[in-house]
């Protein structure tokens, strides 16, 4: 019996013969096969999401391929010395007025043409340095009366949430900050208790009041009663330290901590406090004080290795402390190593994490002394300079990768010099002819990848300076 076919055979493909292939269709142009190569040639950051269209993944595999060309453009820069006549002098570029009354602080993006810019109360500028606009700006909603102390960002190989902390120990993020008016605060929490800024003398009220959680639109992190009896300690801290120290003025300090998705966190209470961001608990507090140690007068600054394990901390005393996170503590007192100590408080402290020799150590005190110590001889310090001798130094940034420190003074100048000692560039204000805009130094920051330097000042001006040729 014979079967019908099921396709007519007029509908039949006709057979492919290779000599008649310009008269036969061919097999049509597709970027798909790219496209896929790409996708598994990229790191398994994890599952991806059924929802995210197609642009969505290009645009991911695009900014991972340009985060990549601009660290390999940065290691380029890593030197053992910093080469002013092949690299070029710092010179001003751009000058742009923000208006605030007073630059506090600055923060570059490492990968988008994006400087970030904060007051010593609660307002954000976004600017596009590039194109000299301001792009958005926005309040840190922290209370009237409290300042923000610290801005970074998150996720900076993608597209960033900006961590902001403030003396009212709130941490906040926010989402979308370069959006014109479309920010939008997704977490918050009390990360240390309220620290407010002491002035010599601080009443028996202010130690019974209670560090109250800012009102978040989703979630807020801590209880309100850990947050009171850590708020009584806090103000009891602070008074002790404004009576041995002049300036008696402390905040809350944090850095962030990428590839844990930790936030430390540090202040008048001598103690340092771990984040876990994402399951929002306190995974680990330490304590900076030795066993035997009366008191060190407040932690001003902190920064933590690029794996998370170290922890370094500078004080109110002038010292030098290094924790070991990995460690275990004893009674909440952690094994705290003091690398060195200055005669006054330390203003800066940070750590070279992309530089040829690597774990170098660069604190900055306020009587212009500037150390640098290598965390494999943690006894001894690689170098130190006077940087200021006359005038008093406010603000100190490094490169990431250029062997270069920036330090700074109100006394409307900066200097620019390679580890070494050697003083490659000296900016005054007004400084010849047509000279460079620069006012009351008040905030320094180095671009992460980039030879760029932005210096901000107390009469609202910001000028950025490059050194490529």
């Amino acid at each position: 019996m014979r079967r019908r076919s099921v396709v007519d055979d007029n509908m039949r493909e006709p057979f492919w013969d290779p000599r008649d292939a310009d008269s036969l269709w061919t097999v049509p142009c597709s970027t798909f096969y790219e496209f896929s190569m790409e996708r598994f040639d990229m790191p398994a950051f994890g599952v991806v999401e059924s929802h995210e269209s197609v642009e969505s993944l290009l645009n991911k595999s695009w900014r991972y391929k340009r985060n990549r060309m601009v660290a390999f453009e940065a290691r380029e820069i890593r030197k053992d010395s910093y080469d002013s006549t092949e690299r070029g002098a710092f010179d001003q570029t751009a000058v742009f007025h923000i208006a605030f009354d007073q630059v506090k602080h600055l923060l570059f993006h490492p990968y988008e043409n994006m400087l970030v810019a904060a007051d010593g109360k609660n307002n954000i500028a976004v600017w596009e340095y590039n194109e000299l606009e301001q792009i958005n700006r926005f309040s840190n909603k922290n209370p009237r009366g409290t300042h923000l102390s610290s801005i970074h960002f998150v996720n900076d190989m993608h597209v960033s949430l900006l961590l902001t902390a403030a003396d009212d120990g709130v941490v906040r993020v926010w989402k979308d900050p370069h959006l014109a008016e479309a920010q939008r605060l997704v977490s918050s929490w009390i990360a240390y208790p309220m620290v407010r800024r002491h002035r010599h003398s601080t009443t028996s009220s202010s130690s019974r009041k209670s560090a109250k959680p800012t009102a978040t639109p989703e979630r807020v992190v801590a209880s309100s009663a850990t947050a009171t009896a850590d708020s009584a300690e806090a103000a009891t801290a602070a008074a002790g330290a404004a009576r041995s120290n002049s300036s008696g003025s402390y905040a809350m300090v944090v850095d962030w901590q990428q590839r844990r998705g930790h936030v430390v966190a540090s202040g008048v209470l001598e103690k340092v406090r771990v984040w876990d961001v994402e399951q929002e608990i306190c995974v680990s507090e330490v304590s900076v004080r030795g066993a035997r140690e009366e008191s060190v007068r407040g932690v001003t600054s902190i920064r933590s290795s690029a794996d998370g394990n170290l922890v370094m901390v500078g004080c109110g005393d002038g010292s030098i402390r290094m924790l070991d996170l990995r460690s275990p503590d004893h009674g909440g007192v952690s094994i705290a190593a003091c690398l060195r100590k200055h005669r006054s408080r330390v203003i800066k402290l940070d750590l070279q994490r992309g530089g040829i020799e690597g774990g170098r150590v660069v604190s900055a005190s306020s009587r212009g002394l500037v150390m640098m110590t290598d965390l494999r001889m943690s006894s001894e310090s690689v170098k130190k300079l006077v940087a200021h001798q006359h005038h008093s130094l406010d603000s100190m940034a490094i490169h990431n990768y250029a062997p270069i420190v920036a330090t700074g003074s109100h006394n409307q100048f900066f200097k620019v010099f390679d580890m070494d000692g050697t003083t490659l560039n000296i900016i005054r204000y007004h400084e010849g002819f047509l000279g460079q805009r620069i006012g009351p130094v008040s905030s320094l920051c180095f671009h992460p990848h980039k030879l760029l330097l932005a210096a901000g000042a107390l009469d609202s001006f910001v000028s950025i300076h490059s050194a490529l040729k």
